[in-house]
């Protein structure tokens, strides 16, 4: 068997299942216990490599970096919606890998979401929150939540993936993420902290049950502004005026398009304005417009314009509080975990 067919003697690669900037997933299996693996292999050649320096994101030493960064973050990880990481090394040419459990068959949280029940979309944000306070509580900050790095399996399990940007709470530095999901602070290089993770929650709720991305644009530059500067029309969410309306509402997200995915570049891709680094010229609070009154009460759209809040403070103060307000709109009791 090659090289090209293995990695590192023990893992048989079977087919690609995903490939992104980074590198390519496949599934595998592990001679050594027969397991069934997903195996992301990093590959980026030298031309690749000095395409990303010249355009100022990240080196090839700084994508190795941050694939040992995401072993590092998962192995002290048990949680049953957190993927589990299970090995890393190095192939014979040097390309270093990372093994984690496979979710399969599985779709992205949008994909999903396009096909099942309004309770279905809003329990599969339930359990990202469930893993958010196991995250948080161990203080760690994923940055990079989408609804690509959101798997829903065949039985319904949801798992968070893909650690590679995940950081200490309050770290610092450089904006770095997928662009359509970035906090105001983030995206300002502003303290990291777990209120960057729930507001990417409330750009996902809001696509999952209106349809849209609340700051559709034609261009990275003008998405910023908007993401900065403009608040959206929470005023879609009054359909959904009672627990009998947002029960009705299973018509989900459906395929209209949407202006955002026509600037949508390959997830990771170096180059790529969505994994970007965003100069620091103006203090942060001058660069963020006030939040516009948002929806009051115990309503979905209050609990989505808290979560989107332009400042950080305002938003929810844990993973937690979001539960136990979805769950009392929506009559279901708490999950074990965040039981009082």
């Amino acid at each position: 068997m090659t090289e090209q067919r293995s990695a590192n003697g023990r893992y048989r690669l079977l087919e690609e299942i995903g490939r992104g900037g980074m590198g390519i997933v496949h599934r595998a299996q592990d001679r050594l216990t027969g397991q069934i693996v997903a195996l992301k292999l990093l590959h980026l050649d030298a031309e690749t490599a000095d395409q990303t320096a010249a355009d100022q994101t990240l080196r090839l030493d700084e994508l190795v970096a941050l694939l040992i960064r995401e072993f590092v973050a998962l192995a002290r990880l048990r949680h049953p919606h957190i993927v589990s990481v299970l090995d890393l090394g190095f192939t014979a040419a040097h390309q270093p890998f990372l093994v984690m459990e496979l979710v399969a068959p599985a779709s992205t949280l949008l994909d999903y979401g396009r096909g099942a029940s309004m309770s279905a979309r809003v329990q599969c944000v339930i359990d990202v929150l469930g893993a958010l306070v196991y995250l948080h509580r161990h203080g760690i900050v994923h940055r990079d939540l989408k609804p690509g790095n959101i798997l829903i399996g065949a039985d319904g399990q949801v798992k968070v993936v893909d650690f590679g940007l995940a950081s200490a709470i309050g770290e610092s530095g450089r904006a770095v993420g997928t662009l359509r999901y970035m906090a105001p602070e983030a995206l300002v290089g502003g303290e990291v902290t777990a209120a960057a993770d729930l507001y990417a929650v409330g750009i996902m709720l809001y696509e999952l049950l209106i349809g849209t991305h609340p700051f559709d644009a034609p261009s990275p530059n003008l998405m910023i502004a908007r993401i900065l500067g403009t608040t959206p029309d929470f005023t879609l969410f009054q359909r959904f005026t009672t627990l009998d309306a947002m029960r009705a509402a299973d018509i989900p997200p459906d395929a209209r398009t949407h202006k955002l995915d026509q600037v949508t570049l390959p997830e990771y891709t170096p180059a790529s304005p969505e994994l970007m680094t965003v100069p620091i010229a103006t203090p942060i609070d001058a660069m963020i417009a006030p939040t516009a009154p948002a929806p009051t009460g115990m309503s979905l759209g209050a609990i989505v314009a808290r979560l989107m809040h332009k400042q950080p403070d305002a938003r929810y103060p844990d993973a937690g509080a979001v539960i136990a307000d979805l769950c009392a709109v929506f009559a279901l009791p708490l999950p074990a975990e965040t039981d009082p």
